[in-house]
């Protein structure tokens, strides 16, 4: 028994002296981090916990930012042999530093514009003469900036003291912050924000990145290769087990975000650095090549910086020697020699395979790039194309911004503004400060602010200016945004002088020429609507094309199907659904379009039995579905009945749609007071929707599932809300994941 103890002991003893002298052996390296610890870091700790480092013979120890020292300081003083940094990368190489890239962790850069929605600040053309506080580096934005033709000068730029307050109070109007970070406390806090992403302007530049000294890549190679190695393996780690990397830095390194920021930031790190799409640390030299030379053209390095010696691979193509010791070496373990050489083989292979796969994704991301580039003069194209359409129309026509400031006109309109108030106009002068008469000012001004508030309407214009005596008949029609919201005014004064003459001779003729003033009348009043009819007969005109794209795809198939290989037919199938969907589509516009210009007819309708006859018809498609239906009687209504039918068409479309999982679907409509409001409402039981997206609802072409789930072209609420809007109501949702849907909508009656 003795004897046992002895062995035991004696075992113990060797294991203790075995793991410190591994852990004696192991070469310490400093990590210098641009920031305090968060998941922004993740594959560090990741690689540091689950020994990744220690497999390389590394102890990594991580240091903190601090205030007044930059990661390239740090690594070039020889306080830490490795950092973390961003673009800002060449603006130190070019001040005479030697640090060497060796991964791009983040494939897109994290940096964004916030402004608070009710700034009024909805793109960075609203930032001329404001306040913004930005951080050191943050290069891609005053790139971004750049290259929608704002002026840096056109602002007010102090340094982000890393603090909300003066954003929150409004010493700031705007502040630069990573979408990572930032976002989720400002949310939180229940502010709602306004985002300005560079990528929107083509601008991409390369987030979080990983580098080293040139020095210490040179005199310790294998060093640099194994930290980068076991650093890319810990990032692949923490990104396919988020969870449990987000209670490590909770726990261990940092308590100053809470458990549900460091999800947020961890999910939101992941869309940035794409492991799905490319290796994690891909590198792409002509990616590089093209934010150097944004750099250059914002003056931060000089127009000679190349791309030479930046990237990790650079080092890497420096032929294979063998040292003179080895080849001593060899003559002693040939079979030893064997053995490494099959080693070297494999994995010679292994980084042929790995460069030929990163040659085709590169391959892949440059077309992307000159597909983006084709995109942005297609643009170019159109806007041009907008601007002849504006010189072709005899009236003047112009547009402005939120703020009343020139966004476009054509020449006819610059020939009246100087005949009537002597003023030369250019793109970004304000059209009000243009208008020299006060009374005019003002008028111009009041109309200008109905339609911005999303009033389509016309009025008439008398100018006695320089005794012009002249008539004009003025349409005011707002422009939206992709998401609906109004960012300007477009403005045509059509001069009908001649018209107005017109009436006044004909007020004057005898009662027998009145058939003739009827006539006169209709071509005056069918040349007013005809810019109306414009753009609702566009879509229609589009149908034909697309019927013909259908019909000669559908005879393809047919006639020529046996002479067609498998891609051709799938192309022309494809086609085939994309053309049908797309029709669709105008549809789906063409009945948006009607309800716009569709005057409202109030009467008294009883809204219980068009929704009983909507619902039985939509239930008898679904003969095969037990769906229970609930709806209030004796709900009257002062309202335009046609225009409810097709509101309450696609909200209980929804509702039947979205309840198709339910084994006991049920739908209800019935209407409780709120606020001494009658408030109509639409419930179902279905699988509901992520509140956080609720504000996109509403808006043309937004959904929430995908369309393969349920069908759909996200333009259905949109009709609703437009309807109920031309009520003078309100609409809005409640819902909750896997608990169904309401929506609720006030209709106010006719004064």
């Amino acid at each position: 028994m003795r004897q046992r103890c002895k062995y035991l002991l004696l075992t113990t003893l060797l294991v203790v002296l075995s793991t410190l002298g591994y852990t004696s052996n192991l070469k310490t390296v400093r990590l210098q981090l641009k920031w305090k610890h968060q998941f922004q870091f993740a594959g560090y700790y990741a690689a540091i916990e689950k020994g990744y480092y220690k497999d390389v013979g590394l102890n990594v120890e991580l240091l903190e930012a601090h205030a007044n020292e930059t990661p390239f300081e740090a690594v070039n003083s020889g306080k830490a042999e490795f950092g973390t940094c961003t673009t800002d990368i060449l603006e130190a190489r070019s001040k005479g530093m030697k640090p060497v890239i060796l991964a791009n962790v983040f494939q897109h850069s994290p940096h964004i514009l916030i402004t608070m929605q009710k700034s009024g600040i909805r793109s960075v053309h609203d930032l001329v003469g404001k306040r913004i506080a930005a951080e050191p580096g943050a290069a891609d934005l005053y790139a971004f900036l750049s290259s929608e033709g704002v002026k840096l000068d056109r602002f007010s730029v102090e340094e982000l003291d890393y603090s909300m307050e003066k954003f929150i109070n409004g010493e700031v109007d705007a502040i630069t912050a990573y979408c990572t970070d930032e976002l989720y406390p400002l949310r939180k806090a229940g502010y709602d924000l306004n985002i300005m992403w560079p990528s929107s302007s083509g601008i991409d530049f390369y987030g979080d990145m990983l580098f080293t000294n040139e020095g210490l890549i040179k005199r310790n190679p294998t060093l640099v290769a194994g930290f980068r190695e076991a650093s890319l393996k810990g990032w692949a780690y923490a990104l396919n087990n988020q969870e449990e990397i987000v209670n490590l830095i909770y726990n261990k390194y940092s308590q100053r975000h809470t458990l549900d920021h460091l999800r947020f930031e961890a999910d939101e790190t992941r869309k940035l650095i794409l492991p799905d799409v490319v290796d994690i640390g891909y590198t792409n030299p002509g990616r590089w090549a093209h934010v150097i030379e944004s750099y250059q053209t914002l003056n931060i390095i000089p127009s000679t910086f190349t791309v030479k010696g930046l990237l990790y691979s650079d080092y890497l193509k420096q032929p294979f020697k063998i040292p003179w010791k080895f080849v001593v070496l060899l003559a002693f373990a040939l079979g030893s020699a064997i053995a490494l050489i099959l080693f070297f083989y494999a994995i010679s292979r292994k980084l042929q395979k790995e460069i030929k796969n990163k040659e085709i994704v590169q391959k892949e991301l440059t077309k992307r790039n000159a597909d983006l580039g084709l995109l942005r003069q297609e643009l170019l194209t159109k806007n041009a194309t907008l601007m002849g359409v504006m010189e072709s129309i005899p009236d003047s026509v112009f547009s402005v911004d939120l703020n009343y400031l020139y966004t476009s006109f054509n020449n006819r309109h610059a020939q009246i503004m100087k005949a009537l108030f002597n003023t030369d106009i250019e793109l970004g002068y304000s059209m009000l400060d243009s208008v020299m008469v006060e009374d005019d000012r003002q008028l111009m001004k009041s109309n200008i602010d109905r339609s911005i508030n999303g009033e389509f309407f016309r009025v008439e214009y008398f100018s006695g200016r320089h005794r012009a005596n002249r008539y004009f008949e003025v349409t005011f029609a707002p422009i939206f945004d992709p998401g609906s919201c109004t960012i300007g005014v477009m403005i045509m004064a059509k001069d009908i002088t001649a018209s107005k003459k017109s009436e006044t001779r004909l007020k004057n003729m005898n009662e027998n020429l009145e058939k003739h003033v009827k006539i006169r009348t209709k071509q005056l009043t069918d040349a007013v609507n005809e810019i109306d009819d414009f753009a609702y007969s566009l879509s229609h005109d589009l149908r034909t094309p697309l019927r013909g794209i259908d019909g000669f795809s559908s005879i393809l198939l047919e006639d020529y199907g046996d002479k067609l290989d498998d891609n051709a037919k799938r192309y022309l199938k494809r086609i085939k659904k994309d053309s049908q969907r797309l029709g669709d589509v105008l549809d789906a516009l063409h009945g948006l379009s009607n309800v716009s210009r569709k005057e409202l007819s109030r009467a008294q309708t009883n809204l219980s039995e068009v929704a009983d006859h909507i619902i039985k018809r939509f239930v008898s498609d679904y003969p095969q579905r037990d769906i229970e239906i609930v709806i209030q009687h004796g709900l009257i209504e002062n309202c335009d009945k046609k225009l409810m039918k097709t509101a309450l068409e696609n909200l209980f479309s929804n509702a039947i749609k979205f309840t198709n999982q339910e084994a006991n679907a049920r739908v209800e409509f019935g209407m409780k007071t709120i606020d001494n409001v009658n408030t109509y409402f639409v419930k179902d039981n279905g699988i509901g929707f992520n509140m956080d997206y609720v504000n996109k609802l509403f808006h043309n072409f937004q959904r929430l599932h995908r369309y393969n789930d349920f069908e759909g072209i996200g333009i259905g609420l949109a009709t609703v809300r437009r309807i109920v809007v031309k009520h003078g109501g309100t609409i809005w949702a409640e819902s909750e994941l896997g608990k169904g849907a309401a929506f609720y909508f006030t209709l106010t009656s006719a004064t």
